[in-house]
């Protein structure tokens, strides 16, 4: 692609991924998340300064550890269950993210679903069959609007009312761009713990491979 990019004259951002040694795109979220971030700013489009940046970094350095053990907790949960992923305004992308790396990450089956959206369907969908292995992940935030975080609590009492348990994450962080790195952070770790309780090795995606394999014939 960048080879491409260069022969063609087209403006890119390219970069080195030294610091993501699993060649996993799953695992390369920083770079592509803040890169995005560096081209919408180039745009006119955000307006994220470099110190706003450099700060949430920060704070998901000094945030590190309660993370890890909130992860191992929540791993320890999900763990025989299969993960909902629910998260509203932008931490909506964190849901998407995190249900990906369940399923690559954890070999697990997983959903997300937005709110307000799934307000008006799958409040409805909760009660069969009877023998759900169902667990809720919600990702709540305090900078949520009014009314989206009333949403998110009704959610959580209907999830429950359902007989579904639920986990409800609320990252750290001084701005929605540290809760978004907190979030994206803790959505790494939850999801290697749990392949780690299944006893697999999340670095592996054998039937991805298989899959891929197979298509080149």
């Amino acid at each position: 692609m960048a080879e491409f990019l260069h022969a063609n004259n087209f403006p890119a951002l390219i970069f080195n991924s030294q610091y993501n040694p699993s060649n996993q795109p799953r695992l390369g979220t920083g770079y592509i998340i803040l890169g995005t971030i560096a081209l919408l700013n180039q745009l006119g489009v955000l307006q994220v300064s470099d110190q706003q940046a450099l700060a949430a970094i920060e704070a998901l350095k000094a945030n590190h550890e309660t993370i890890k053990s909130q992860a191992q907790e929540a791993a320890k949960k999900i763990m025989g269950n299969l993960p909902m992923i629910f998260g509203a305004d932008f931490l909506v992308g964190n849901a998407h993210i995190m249900r990906n790396q369940f399923n690559e990450t954890s070999k697990s089956f997983s959903a997300f679903s937005e709110i307000p959206e799934l307000n008006h369907h799958l409040m409805e969908g909760l009660k069969y069959p009877a023998d759900k292995k169902l667990i809720a992940l919600i990702l709540n935030s305090t900078f949520y609007a009014e009314r989206i975080a009333k949403r998110t609590q009704l959610t959580e009492e209907i999830v429950t009312k359902n007989n579904i348990p639920a986990v409800v994450y609320t990252p750290a962080g001084s701005d929605k761009l540290s809760q978004m790195l907190n979030a994206l952070a803790f959505g790494g770790y939850v999801t290697v713990y749990l392949g780690l309780l299944y006893g697999e090795d999340p670095s592996l995606i054998p039937w991805v491979d298989y899959f891929k394999e197979q298509l080149a014939k």
